[in-house]
């Protein structure tokens, strides 16, 4: 984000889902929702930062920024793989 901060938002958060995705279906599986909706924050809070050092002044405050992440719908946490149920036989 650091590197990309200099980008139009469009372009940001378009490669950010691309990553987001690839990250959420290889880590959401059952069980991880926690930690996955962890990194879901501290993204946020990292973005938040870099994009108010666009400038020397304040570019967003969380209001104004919550409604930039709805625009361009940042990708919320999924579970993407779930377990299927299989069942054995055994025969004696």
């Amino acid at each position: 984000m650091r590197k990309n901060r200099h980008c139009r938002l469009m372009k940001m958060f378009k490669e950010l889902n691309t990553k987001l995705r690839g990250y959420y279906n290889y880590y959401g599986v059952i069980g991880n929702s926690k930690k996955i909706t962890q990194v879901y924050r501290i993204i946020i809070e990292t973005l938040y930062k870099w994009l108010n050092r666009r400038s020397q002044r304040k570019s967003f405050i969380w209001e104004a920024f919550g409604k930039v992440i709805k625009r361009y719908k940042l990708l919320k946490p999924y579970i993407a793989s779930r377990y299927q149920q299989m069942t054995i036989k055994i025969s004696c």
